[in-house]
C-alpha cells in the first residue's frame, strides 16, 4: 500500500475534482432513491463522496465491519455493493481477486461465510453483488474487497472510494502485508462505501383484533357486522395481499377502509358482515394473505341468528340501504342519503382511501325509521378543507355498515 495518498480528494485540476464530487453525488442519490423492497439495507458512509487516491496494491484488502439493528436479528444477508470509482471520470470493467464476506471482525476474521470470485468492478457506479442469503443471529458481520491488481500512484486507475466525512474506528479497516489495520488509525478520513442488503427473519406478527368473529341474536334477513383490527407488531413493513374466504350467501368481507401496507406499529381495519337468511347458524374463514411468514392469517366467523320469540310489528317497507352520495363529484360539501328500516343510533366517519380517518359526522346519533341523509362540508376534524380527491363515507348503525364513495374536486 502507498501510504502517500490516503486523504487525497482528487489531485489534478479543479475542473476534475468537481467532476468526481458531481459523479460521487449523483451515486449516491442514485443509491438513496431506489425503491425499496422486502429488504433493509445497512451503511456507515454519507453523501459527500471523496475519491481515495490510488495507494494499493495486489492483495492488499479494504474491509467494513457491519452491525444491523439489535431488533432486526436474526437476519439474512442478501447482498452487498461497492462504490468503485476512479479520478477524471475515468470509466470501465476491472477484474479484481474476491468480495468476500465474514461472521467475524479483523484481525480474527475467520473461514469466508460467503466468497464471490473475480467479481467485475465497473468504474464510475455503485457494484451490486447477491449473496447467499446467509444468515447472522447476532453481532457483527465484514464485507472484504481483495485486490488483484495494483493501482497505487497510478492517477488513472479506479478504487474504493471514501466519503471524507470522518472515519468511524473500528469501522473500517485496510489488510496491507497480511497485517489488518483499523483505517482511522493510518490517516484515512472518512467511511469506505460498502453497503449490506439484508431481511429480518423476525415475524412480523400480524395479528388480528378478535381472533374470531362471533356475530350472535342476529335477526333474519339483517345484516350484522363486526370490525377487525389488523396490526403489524414486527420491525418491518407488512404488505397485505389478498383476502379471501367467506364466500357464502351470508357472509360478506368488507376491505373498503383496509390497508395494504403497515408500517412497523401500524394498524388497520376489515369488516366482516353476516345476513342470515334461516335459523341455521353458519361458519366461515377468513384468510389475510401477506408477504411475511405465517402466512394466510385464518379468522374463523360464525353467526347465530335470533331463536327467540319476537313482538310482531306492522310490516314496513324500508329498508337498511344506502341510497346515494348527492352531489357527486362535489365541491364543497355533499350529503350522504340512506334508509333506516327501524329508528336507531348512527355513526357516520368520513375516511381517506389510505385508511386514516378523516372526520367523525355524527357518533350515535339517534336517526328515525325511512329516508335519512348527513351531509359533509368537505373539512377535516380540524376545520380545514380537504384536499380534492376519493374519500369513503361509512355509515354504521346495529342493522350493519353501509360504505359509500364520495369524490371532491377542485
Amino acid at each position: 500500500m502507498n501510504t502517500a495518498c490516503r486523504t487525497s480528494s482528487g489531485r489534478g485540476t479543479g475542473k476534475a475534482a468537481r467532476a468526481i464530487a458531481v459523479m460521487l453525488a449523483a451515486l449516491f442519490a442514485v443509491m438513496q432513491a431506489a425503491p425499496a423492497a422486502a429488504r433493509e439495507t445497512v451503511q456507515y458512509f454519507s453523501g459527500g463522496g471523496k475519491l481515495v487516491c490510488p495507494c494499493f496494491v495486489a492483495g492488499d484488502q479494504i474491509a467494513v465491519v457491519f452491525n444491523a439493528p439489535a431488533s432486526a436479528y436474526p437476519i439474512e444477508i442478501t447482498g452487498v455493493s461497492v462504490v468503485w470509482a476512479a479520478q477524471f471520470g475515468v470509466r470501465g470493467a476491472f477484474t479484481e481477486r474476491a468480495v468476500r464476506l465474514y461472521l467475524g471482525t479483523p484481525p480474527s476474521l475467520g473461514v469466508p461465510a460467503y466468497s464471490i470470485d473475480l467479481p467485475t468492478l465497473n468504474a464510475g457506479t455503485t457494484n451490486e453483488f447477491a449473496v447467499g442469503p446467509i444468515r447472522v443471529d447476532a453481532g457483527s458481520f465484514t464485507v472484504a474487497l481483495e485486490l488483484a491488481n495494483s493501482n497505487a500512484g497510478m492517477i488513472f486507475s479506479p478504487s474504493v472510494v471514501h466519503d471524507g466525512n470522518g472515519c468511524h474506528a473500528g469501522r473500517n479497516f485496510v489488510n496491507s502485508g497480511g497485517v489488518w489495520q483499523d483505517a482511522r488509525a493510518i490517516g484515512f478520513t472518512g467511511d469506505w462505501e460498502f453497503l449490506v442488503s439484508y431481511r429480518s427473519l423476525v415475524p412480523p406478527a400480524l395479528s388480528a383484533a378478535p381472533a374470531a368473529v362471533s356475530l350472535v341474536d342476529v335477526p333474519l334477513n339483517t345484516t350484522a357486522c363486526a370490525t377487525v383490527v389488523l396490526a403489524n407488531s414486527g420491525v418491518d413493513t407488512l404488505t397485505i395481499r389478498g383476502i379471501a374466504g367467506c364466500g357464502t350467501v351470508t357472509f360478506a368481507i368488507d376491505s373498503s377502509m383496509t390497508s395494504h401496507r403497515l408500517p412497523p406499529g401500524g394498524q388497520t381495519t376489515l369488516g366482516i358482515c353476516a345476513t342470515p337468511h334461516t335459523v341455521a347458524p353458519a361458519n366461515c374463514s377468513v384468510q389475510v394473505f401477506h408477504d411475511r411468514g405465517g402466512s394466510p392469517m385464518t379468522i374463523p366467523v360464525s353467526c347465530r341468528p335470533t331463536t327467540s320469540v319476537t313482538v310482531v310489528r306492522q310490516p314496513t317497507s324500508h329498508q337498511f340501504r344506502l341510497k346515494g352520495v348527492v352531489p357527486n363529484p362535489f365541491n364543497p360539501q355533499t350529503s350522504v342519503n340512506f334508509e333506516l328500516p327501524s329508528a336507531m343510533t348512527v355513526t357516520a366517519e368520513v375516511w381517506s382511501v389510505k385508511g386514516a380517518r378523516v372526520r367523525t359526522l355524527v357518533r350515535d346519533m339517534a336517526f328515525p325509521e325511512g329516508d335519512n341523509s348527513i351531509r359533509w362540508d368537505g373539512r377535516n376534524a380540524n376545520g380545514r378543507p380537504v384536499s380534492s380527491g376519493v374519500y369513503l363515507i361509512r355509515i354504521r348503525t346495529r342493522a350493519g355498515d353501509l360504505v359509500a364513495r364520495a369524490v371532491l374536486l377542485e
